[in-house]
């Protein structure tokens, strides 16, 4: 490191060593499709249930975290009470004549399978570097 330039080089190369893995852990993940539309009487719900959890967070004051849990529970049933009907919906919404029937079961029946893990020796491989 005779030059500045060359330190200068040296100290580009450390930045960039250590942004890039933090540019690349912190990327963003595009969510394609629609948004999944919940009622306003749920989305209150669960506004509700955020405050409640926070205040608990800050004061430890444990009325607040049974209905934080109390209504988490609610939350759950409504959510799914209303998927139900969505689906009673759909279901009820679905012609034979077309080919509709067969669209939603091909749908329905394709498995979700997972990419396992890449495997080392040292066991899970999370980089390239080691």
């Amino acid at each position: 490191m005779d030059s500045k330039a060359k330190i200068d080089e040296s100290v580009q190369q450390f930045n960039c060593c250590i942004t890039s893995p933090i540019n690349l852990s912190n990327r963003t993940k595009v969510i394609s499709g629609l948004f999944r539309q919940l009622p306003k009487e749920i989305l209150s719900k669960i506004t509700i249930k955020n405050r409640l959890r926070k205040l608990d967070q800050i004061a430890f004051f444990p009325p607040y975290k049974r209905k934080a849990f109390k209504l988490q529970k609610e939350i759950q049933k409504d959510i799914e009470t209303y998927d139900n009907n969505r689906w009673k919906e759909t279901i009820m919404d679905i012609n034979p004549e077309d080919n509709i029937l067969y669209d939603v079961n091909r749908k329905l029946s394709k498995k979700f399978i997972p990419t396992p893990p890449i495997l080392n020796t040292d066991g899970i491989k999370y980089t390239s570097l080691g």
